[in-house]
């Protein structure tokens, strides 16, 4: 028999994203997201973060 201990499980194209998995437990809901192609300046991002989002990189970057 063989161990199956260490079986690599292949993602599916259904596979849920942490967006999904915040939204289907109650966790986060449509109005806590910010659409990132909003983010086109550093003023952009630096008000985003003043506010607790963490938009990462602008548009062009």
């Amino acid at each position: 028999m063989k161990d199956k201990s260490h079986r690599i499980i292949k993602p599916t194209i259904n596979t849920p994203t942490i967006s999904d998995i915040l939204l289907q437990n109650g966790t986060a809901s449509l109005k806590d997201f910010y659409p990132l192609t909003k983010v086109k300046t550093e003023a952009d991002k630096e008000s985003l973060a003043a506010k607790g989002y963490a938009p990462g990189y602008t548009v062009s970057e």
